[in-house]
């Protein structure tokens, strides 16, 4: 029979979940950057032929905004209230379809999945680090393992979703930007999550301390 002391030792938090829990956390930061800004693609275009005056259109998930090189403001716009010109997308929007394309919403779509899997998935490991000096079960680390996975695979999608289609509705010089690698990093710290978390499970029974 185990002591009170040799029992409350193995259930000690290991630096395994430790260092899943800086992945997620690492992981949740970058998505929620990435997910809120506008830095997924920036458009470069003359503006006025005259002065040479260029303008950067920085697209985000859900936000597009403009710069100028002079001193006039910046000014952005929603994705679902842009009614085109033509100048930047092909696929011009009009005043009854101002909705992206589907493949613009489908990243959307996984980007949220993917954010909400990865937030699920640090608060399980967050319960999980907080009960362990009291029960060291499976079950949570498999649950954050899961939405760990989840939630990188629904990033990874919305990336290459994104990749494939950008570059064919730009009639201007275009460019990958911050925002866009931040989401990719995002997916590495998941992975990277999810792998310290099934290295736990290896090394997690169902344990309940025993005093006596």
């Amino acid at each position: 029979m185990y002591s009170a002391s040799v029992v409350y030792k193995k259930l000690e938090t290991s630096w395994v979940i430790i260092v899943a829990m800086v992945c997620l956390v690492s992981a949740n930061i970058l998505s929620i950057v990435s997910f809120t800004t506008t830095g997924w693609r920036v458009t470069s275009m003359e503006f006025s032929p005259d002065t040479g005056e260029n303008v950067q259109l920085w697209e985000g998930l859900w936000q597009v905004c403009r710069t100028h090189d002079s001193d006039l403001p910046s000014s952005c716009i929603y994705q679902d209230k842009i009614v085109g010109t033509g100048l930047t997308v092909r696929e011009k929007y009009t005043p009854t379809n101002r909705q992206p394309p589907m493949w613009f919403r489908t990243v959307q779509g996984f980007a949220v999945i993917g954010l909400l899997c990865l937030i699920v998935s640090f608060l399980i490991c967050l319960v999980y680090m907080c009960l362990v000096k009291t029960t060291k079960r499976k079950g949570p680390v498999v649950a954050t393992a899961i939405f760990s996975i989840f939630g990188g695979g629904a990033w990874a999608l919305a990336i290459v979703i994104f990749v494939t289609h950008f570059s064919n509705d730009v009639m201007f010089a275009y460019s990958l930007h911050y925002s866009f690698f931040l989401a990719c990093i995002s997916v590495g710290a998941s992975v990277c999550g999810a792998v310290f978390s099934l290295i736990e499970i290896r090394n997690t029974g169902d344990v309940i301390p025993n005093v006596m």
